[in-house]
């Protein structure tokens, strides 16, 4: 109940608003940022030969509003079109939520996506996965704040995919800096994943 609130995206700020009650003039935008020493620019990633498989990596907190299990069901969908797909979850199981984690195995699993799907495991170096990965998708089911790793995809070079929800418009401009679908729609992500990964 400060004299001003700091919002770092425009989902948040309307959310103020509407929940809060905060009036619109004490409300002041600052959107997140990453540490670009930490995350530093490869301007000619896609300039080389594509060799090995395409990489696809999902960074985000193990929770059933993250969207793992579409992600999972459009690398399977995409699978059979990108025989040489690679998906890579970076998440651990978070206590209170192991069940949810064994969910995603036995899905890669049903899907026979084996020796596609890789569970990396809670990193510290992400940074290095994303510079790794040909694209990041977030794949959030609910309105994300902002966003982070789509900011930290950008500074490294990724290209990007995402829910076309909550703050994750603040930052992606539709076919400028990243393609976005429908939240929930897995046929649609892996549409969006083959337009960026061809």
């Amino acid at each position: 109940w400060g004299k001003r609130v700091i919002v770092i995206s425009h989902s948040i700020g309307r959310r103020m608003i509407d929940d809060f009650g905060v009036r619109p003039e004490r409300i002041t935008l600052i959107h997140r940022g990453v540490d670009l020493a930490r995350y530093p620019f490869s301007p000619d990633k896609y300039d080389r030969p594509a060799s090995g498989p395409l990489k696809v990596i999902n960074v985000a907190r193990i929770s059933p509003i993250k969207g793992h299990h579409e992600f999972l069901k459009a690398i399977h969908l995409l699978s059979r079109r990108l025989p040489n797909l690679q998906g890579w979850i970076v998440v651990a199981p978070d206590e209170g939520h192991e069940s949810y984690f064994r969910s995603l195995k036995l899905m890669a699993e049903r899907f026979g996506l084996g020796p596609q799907v890789q569970f990396l495991g809670a990193r510290r170096d992400v940074g290095e996965l994303i510079r790794g990965a040909d694209l990041l998708v977030l794949s959030s089911k609910i309105p994300e704040a902002f966003g982070r790793v789509l900011i930290e995809a950008g500074a490294v070079g990724t290209a990007v995919c995402a829910s076309r929800i909550g703050g994750i418009l603040d930052v992606i401009d539709e076919g400028k800096n990243g393609l976005l679908f429908a939240p929930e729609n897995f046929e649609e992500m892996a549409l969006v994943m083959e337009r960026l990964l061809r």
